[in-house]
């Protein structure tokens, strides 16, 4: 029975991805009856060329419910020239009004026509009106009208493409008398001739028309070449006033925010940001201060918390007598491998509250003296506890007088800010125009933010104290501590001792007091790598 239903089910699927894929495949399976496109040339005052097109494309659509409108891609540039492309209507033959939207591909702006919650059937005429300005390509000898009249982009057939030039007479009396209008049909770049031009008078000027003499195949197009006398026109410049305005409004739009946001961060660092005064001389210091541990130290040190700092709590526990650690090593199938157990000595009561947290994550909560646990086995259970461990670190720093303000507080504060600005920086600056590259100045504020944001958790007098004590254990350490635990107190040197012929697990001697900051500082780093593991999803935060 579950066969047949298995069977059943995928039938339906095959079915359904085989019609949705045909549907997909026939969305472009209507034909272009007729293509026909005016041009309007003249020239501005400064004898840049203008242009208005209408195109009255006729498309035949099937009898079914397949398309609701057509796509029209049409050129933003030519031959580096922005053409200022602006479509001012789409309508029906009759002249009413179709819905419409636009949006960019490659150098294309294609328009999008019809009405989304509306079928087409039959026979449709659309026309399009817009206009663009540089159109004539100033070539050595010759002024240039070189134009694609349908575009190459379509997948199409065309039954008849035609396109008329209207001239008036300021320009046909610059109409090239050594390049003689020409028409090619095809694909991109070829030469074939299926089509036919005339050259007549009209009022006001002359008609030069261009008519495809077969139909055109997905991919073709008819393209026309008219020349005229060199000088006729001239490129677009931009007026300098215009130019220097702009450079003027885009320095603005760029540098605003950014010394905006620049003077009010630097305020506010001032404010609430800017340490207390200390002693400004580093002196070596043999010991930690007595109620410093790893976790405080390395916020005291970096104003955030690492998983470095809560491996080293777990030594730290181990030389302060709280617990025991045991090395335990497994045959593999290659080699072996080590893990490590700890042992509850005596109870936690005497601890800081984030130091009892440590041993409660490590043990879940079962912190009687002789408890015992695998650190392999709390893998991926321990970075669950990293970020409430954090927010009690964070907040002891704060109560105990380390630091003005909890410094996680005084740096998400400014988050919402600084991802705002880099979202609507880097968005708009890319997905619009070069006009709108300014605005990458909303993002570059947004990087200041969070530059000031690392700044803003602000130490008191003891703050700073306690951190020229850590800097100046630092220097010491670095000194004359590091090649001794390194060969007395690392995960392979460290003493070891049987607790149980029976037993593979040993105890690892650890004493060295300095021990769990030579890890926070980076001196012994092989403890760290041991424990790792324990922490694969966390991160810091």
């Amino acid at each position: 029975m579950y066969k047949k239903i298995l069977v059943f089910v995928l039938i339906i699927s095959i079915s359904l991805l085989t019609t949705i894929k045909v549907h997909a495949q026939n969305v472009n399976n209507f034909t272009i009856d007729s293509f026909e496109a005016d041009y309007y040339l003249t020239k501005d005052v400064k004898d840049v060329a203008q242009l208005k097109v209408v195109e009255k494309i006729v498309a035949v659509f099937p009898d079914f419910n397949q398309n609701r409108g057509i796509e029209r891609a049409i050129p933003r540039d030519y031959k580096n020239n922005n053409l200022n492309l602006k479509i001012q209507n789409v309508s029906s033959l009759s002249g009413e009004d179709i819905p419409f939207t636009t949006y960019k591909s490659n150098d294309n702006t294609v328009v999008r026509i019809g009405d989304k919650n509306k079928y087409v059937h039959g026979m449709q005429t659309y026309v399009i009106t817009y206009t663009m300005r540089d159109v004539i390509s100033l070539e050595e000898g010759h002024d240039e009208w070189y134009w694609d009249v349908n575009g190459d982009q379509w997948r199409q057939n065309f039954g008849t493409v035609t396109a008329r030039l209207h001239i008036p007479e300021n320009l046909a009396n610059k109409l090239s008398t050594s390049l003689d209008p020409k028409c090619f049909t095809g694909t991109y770049g070829g030469t074939a001739s299926d089509c036919s031009i005339t050259d007549v008078a009209e009022s006001g000027g002359r008609l030069i028309t261009v008519m495809s003499k077969r139909g055109l195949y997905p991919n073709e197009t008819l393209t026309f070449v008219v020349g005229f006398h060199q000088g006729t026109f001239q490129a677009y410049k931009m007026d300098p006033t215009l130019l220097i305005l702009y450079i003027a409004l885009a320095m603005i739009v760029f540098w605003g925010p950014i010394i905006l946001v620049s003077v009010f961060m630097y305020i506010k660092w001032r404010q609430i940001g800017k340490d207390a005064d200390g002693r400004g001389v580093i002196v070596p210091q043999y010991c930690a201060e007595e109620s410093m541990n790893p976790m405080l130290a390395e916020v005291i040190l970096q104003e955030r918390m690492s998983i470095k700092s809560i491996s080293a709590t777990i030594i730290h526990l181990c030389v302060s007598g709280y617990l025991k650690i045991y090395e335990i090593k497994k045959d593999k199938l290659i080699g072996s491998k080590k893990e490590y157990e700890v042992e509850i000595i005596k109870a936690p009561e005497g601890l800081s509250g984030e130091t009892r947290k440590v041993v409660a994550m490590i043990f879940s909560n079962k912190i009687t003296p002789g408890s015992r646990t695998n650190l392999s086995d709390m893998k991926n259970k321990l970075y669950q506890e990293v970020s409430s461990l954090n927010k009690v670190v964070y907040d002891q720093v704060t109560h105990r007088g380390y630091f003005v303000s909890n410094p996680e507080s005084a740096r998400n504060k400014y988050v919402v800010w600084s991802i705002l600005l880099l979202v609507v920086g880097f968005g708009i600056a890319f997905i619009a125009t070069p006009y709108t590259l300014p605005l990458l100045g909303l993002a570059f504020a947004g990087m200041i933010i969070i530059i000031f944001r690392n700044t803003l958790p602000s130490r008191t007098p003891k703050g700073v104290s306690s951190k020229e004590h850590l800097l100046g254990l630092e220097q010491y350490m670095k000194l004359a501590e590091a090649d001794r635990i390194k060969y007395l107190q690392a995960p392979d040197t460290a003493e070891r001792s049987p607790i149980d012929p029976t037993n593979p697990a040993q105890l690892v001697k650890l004493y060295e007091k300095l021990l769990p900051y030579a890890m926070l500082f980076g001196i012994e780093k092989e403890w760290v790598k041991q424990f790792a593991s324990l922490y694969p999803e966390a991160q810091s935060p």
